[in-house]
């Protein structure tokens, strides 16, 4: 999506409906943040587990970012 090759508004309204399908997506997939406290955390889970949380995180920051510009 990037900003040169977008007309301003359609950048926009892209950028702000990416929050409500974040949260879609989450919702849809609770199940899998239900299950973070069950079973045993070998290195793989955790390592996939902290790559969802910095996904989180970049996600999170580029939506507020986004807001506040």
């Amino acid at each position: 999506m990037s900003f040169l090759f977008l007309p301003k508004m359609l950048h926009e309204i892209l950028g702000t409906a990416l929050l409500p399908l974040a949260a879609v997506h989450i919702a849809y997939n609770r199940g899998y943040f239900r299950s973070l406290v069950n079973g045993k955390w070998n290195f793989m889970r955790c390592i996939q587990g902290f790559i969802n949380f910095m996904l989180i995180i970049a996600l999170t920051v580029v939506v507020v970012t986004g807001v506040f510009i």
